[in-house]
């Protein structure tokens, strides 16, 4: 006699992918009202930014207000500052300018999918809380070399999974990468693998104690 099952393999397998991104809903809602009730400090009156400075926005507040925000970056976003800017409460992130690759624009809320250069709000101005300033404190032979990296890499597609020996696409991370080492010679990866995450430049900056970093 056959033995019956109430639920079948099939549908098993349907309830699993529903049950993970029930899990990441809760799971995204949760870090949300954590973040909503636990502001970081505000900025100070004024912030400055130099040339060469990366920003660093990640996913997650729980991970934000963590001892070890190195690995809040799934997925984050990282960029780097052009020109030196100094923000206060009333100009804001906006009037920075900054180098990045993403896929999409949180601002213009449309696909651009290429390395370029925005207003530091396109991407970043709603990461309060979750933001970071790294200041590398790169001389001004090196900060050149990093913005005419950047300017004749402008419009490469944007790729995912680029990785550290791709130099026809970028993702946020390996433009970051690719600026840093073109410029100055350091591999800023921390962990050296094939592919460079956010959280690899934030790590090498912090744990290697390289660079002051600033929640903002």
């Amino acid at each position: 006699m056959k033995k019956e099952f109430p639920l079948s393999s099939k549908k098993i397998y349907r309830l699993i992918p529903v049950t993970l991104i029930a899990l990441y809903v809760a799971a995204l809602g949760s870090d949300r009202i954590y973040g909503y009730y636990h502001q970081p400090p505000p900025m100070p009156d004024s912030l400055s930014l130099s040339a060469g400075d990366l920003i660093f926005r990640m996913s997650s507040f729980y991970l934000a207000d963590s001892d070890s925000p190195e690995y809040g970056c799934l997925p984050g976003h990282i960029g780097i500052v052009i020109y030196d800017t100094v923000i206060s409460h009333t100009n804001g992130i906006e009037d920075v300018i900054i180098a990045e690759s993403s896929l999409f624009s949180k601002r213009k809320k449309k696909i651009l999918g290429k390395v370029r250069i925005e207003a530091g709000n396109d991407n970043f101005g709603h990461g309060f809380g979750r933001r970071f300033l790294i200041k590398t404190s790169f001389d001004e032979t090196e900060k050149n070399k990093m913005r005419k990296f950047i300017l004749n890499n402008l419009d490469k597609p944007y790729n995912l999974l680029a990785t550290k020996s791709d130099t026809t696409s970028y993702n946020c991370s390996s433009l970051v990468w690719h600026s840093i080492k073109q410029a100055t010679d350091i591999d800023a990866d921390a962990n050296g693998g094939k592919y460079v995450l956010p959280s690899d430049i934030l790590a090498y900056y912090s744990k290697e104690k390289k660079a002051q970093i600033i929640r903002f």
